[in-house]
């Protein structure tokens, strides 16, 4: 097997395997490896070793979805051009404009399409956050980004905080907005 036919197939899985967690997220879950945990747990005597691997067990049983993304964002664009696959079909199958984007696809520069990408960035986000960060972490001017929010909050998806209580630097303290 020629080494372009190993990468087009590794490309095909990366994508493949992605597509699969997406329709269903118990498919990243590797059940021998939970198994092998489940069984080093019960056997084991030691109170540290259990805790250790009951993390590990976690982790098993929650799949590394990480490694499916990076997979995912080093193949797609490339098995997408040799296969004349658009945007839009990779959305059709639930992929957000964030991992497309983390892929390198060209999502155009609309703002409609930075705010949809703000939007699902913002949606992903757990805990409180700041406009400085969606803009840190999503891209998007300030005004884009408040938009966006505005609209979230309207909808009930997301709530304003009030300022960060915690702010020690110069300036104004910041908002903090929380994903509901």
């Amino acid at each position: 097997m020629s080494d372009t036919t190993q990468s087009a197939d590794l490309a095909e899985q990366a994508v493949r395997r992605y597509l699969e967690f997406l329709a269903d997220p118990s498919s990243a879950v590797d059940g021998a490896r939970v198994a092998e945990f489940e069984s080093a747990l019960a056997s084991s005597n030691d109170v540290i070793a259990k805790l250790k691997l009951h993390g590990e067990l976690e982790r098993a049983r929650q799949g590394d979805v990480a490694e499916l993304r990076s997979a995912f964002a080093r193949h797609a664009r490339s098995w997408a051009q040799r296969n004349d696959v658009s945007v839009e079909a990779f959305r059709a199958l639930g992929v957000s404009d964030i991992a497309l984007a983390e892929s390198g696809f060209d999502l155009g520069r609309s703002n409609a399409g930075r705010a949809r990408t703000i939007r699902e960035a913002i949606l992903a986000l757990s805990g409180t956050f700041t406009l400085a960060r969606v803009m840190a972490d999503a891209g998007g001017s300030p005004g884009t980004v408040r938009k966006v929010v505005d609209e979230l909050e309207a909808d009930g998806r997301v709530r304003n905080e009030g300022a960060d209580p915690h702010h020690s630097g110069r300036g104004r303290s910041p908002h903090l907005f929380r994903v509901l």
